[in-house]
């Protein structure tokens, strides 16, 4: 897997997680890409923490893929980005309405 995507670093822990091999497993409703450099290119779309850069596994245990966290991620990707106000109250992680879980990794 590459540590780069678009110029920028790419956490390690990432890795562990994704590809055909991954040395690590998912927690909670987590799931593992097969295909990790997809994932990276996707900006690691649907993962807790900024972009690639860093996995924030103290929000979900680890650094798959999570149902809140890819709605989370779709409001700060929308047209006002990292300013909707969905995106700066963590809807879909913290709470969200669509699922009724206050806590949704």
């Amino acid at each position: 897997v590459s540590t780069q995507s678009t110029g920028n670093s790419v956490d390690k822990e990432i890795a562990k997680y994704h590809g055909p091999s991954p040395t690590l497993s998912c927690k909670l409703n987590g799931i593992s890409a097969p295909d990790a450099t997809a994932l990276i290119e996707d900006r690691c779309f649907g993962m807790c923490g900024p972009a690639c850069k860093m996995c924030w596994e103290w929000v979900c245990g680890d650094c798959c893929i999570h149902t809140g966290c890819k709605r989370h991620d779709g409001f700060c990707r929308g047209a006002m980005g990292k300013f909707h106000k969905d995106c700066v109250s963590f809807r879909g992680v913290l709470w969200d309405t669509i699922t009724d879980t206050p806590y949704d990794c």
